[in-house]
């Protein structure tokens, strides 16, 4: 399936090497994403007005984001099994950007070298 949202592709491209090769548990994935606040919807709401937002750092429709069942879906096709996550979004006051810390337990013991090759190979081909 096709990843529409920012958070989805964040997300999607942090993990997706990790999942493909299995090196991490399935269960107890935590994402904490922090998003300007263009990433927070087209929709005009309290919390993303200059006022409310400015000089500000806040979680946002946790446990309720549109993006969770999309994500959650995504990370399970690529997975091969049903996973589910706990995803916390924050409202950053930057107009655009996003970053998404991702916390996962490594199914066996691995090197840091051994985790960035890894990635460095999965993406080698990739801009």
């Amino acid at each position: 399936s096709e990843i529409q949202g920012c958070y989805p592709t964040s997300i999607g491209l942090a993990l997706t090497p990790a999942l493909i090769n299995k090196i991490i548990e399935k269960e107890d994935i935590i994402i904490d994403s922090k998003s300007g606040a263009t990433g927070a919807g087209r929709e005009l709401t309290l919390n993303t007005h200059f006022a409310e937002c400015n000089e500000a750092f806040a979680p946002y429709k946790i446990a309720e984001h549109r993006h969770t069942p999309e994500i959650e879906q995504t990370l399970s096709n690529i997975y091969g099994e049903d996973i589910k996550i706990t995803f916390v979004p924050h409202l950053l006051a930057l107009n655009r950007g996003i970053l998404s810390t991702i916390y996962a337990k490594l199914k066996d013991k691995n090197s840091l070298e051994n985790i960035f090759n890894l990635y460095k190979e999965f993406y080698k081909d990739s801009k």
